[in-house]
């Protein structure tokens, strides 16, 4: 799936629930206010704010991931793809499900169909979908491939190799080097989503006064 595909389908599941929002609230408004004038500009609000919020929202949200992604070297699935630098020069790498990836590195590509996944300071161990295992030598730039588990640990001469599945990889690797940011930019989305909706709502406000004042005057 294209960046453009994926946007496009979270935009129809935004609309979908905040129309069901709406709906609800304008239901709500319609029973509770009985003011002709109120219940015109509650029913306004009623039907635009829910769309205002998750639409607001989720443009701010996404702009400011797309700036932690291009400032930490991440990429978090925006569009089809998904990758996390391992260390300088090797990063894992993911199309459309991150439980299947491809190590890449100083952009080459070196094994694909990883599953499982083990990387220390010099040294990339690793699991591929068919049940082989390998080992990456991050120096050398050197890969040595295994039947067997056994076969690894014995020739490798270690017995402490923990794999983990690549989805969690993935998911801690990420938190590690951009999760603080990604939070503080969803805090800074969600407060100045709060704030649109205020002055909008206030400027609401604003206007029917004025219609107000412009009918008694005439």
């Amino acid at each position: 799936m294209g960046i453009g595909f994926v946007i496009i389908l979270h935009l129809i599941v935004l609309a979908f629930i905040s129309g069901i929002i709406a709906a609800i609230s304008v239901s709500i408004t319609l029973l509770f206010f009985e003011n002709k004038e109120k219940r015109k500009r509650q029913v306004f609000s009623a039907t635009f704010l829910p769309f205002q919020f998750f639409f607001t929202i989720y443009i701010l949200g996404g702009l400011g991931v797309v700036i932690v992604s291009e400032f930490k070297g991440i990429d978090i699935g925006i569009g089809d793809s998904f990758y996390v630098p391992i260390n300088e020069t090797c990063e894992i790498h993911m199309i459309d499900m991150i439980d299947n990836a491809y190590l890449n590195c100083n952009d080459l590509s070196v094994i694909s169909q990883i599953s499982k996944i083990l990387a220390t300071e010099d040294t990339i161990f690793g699991e591929t979908e068919n049940g082989n295992f390998f080992c990456y030598d991050i120096n050398s730039s050197e890969i040595r491939q295994y039947t067997d588990f056994m076969e690894l640990m014995t020739i490798e001469k270690s017995s402490n190799i923990q794999l983990i599945e690549i989805s969690e990889y993935y998911h801690k690797r990420r938190n590690e080097i951009a999760g603080t940011a990604i939070i503080i930019v969803g805090i800074i989305a969600l407060v100045a989503t709060i704030m649109i909706m205020w002055l909008t709502r206030k400027l609401v406000l604003k206007i029917e006064k004025i219609k107000q004042t412009l009918t008694k005057s005439s």
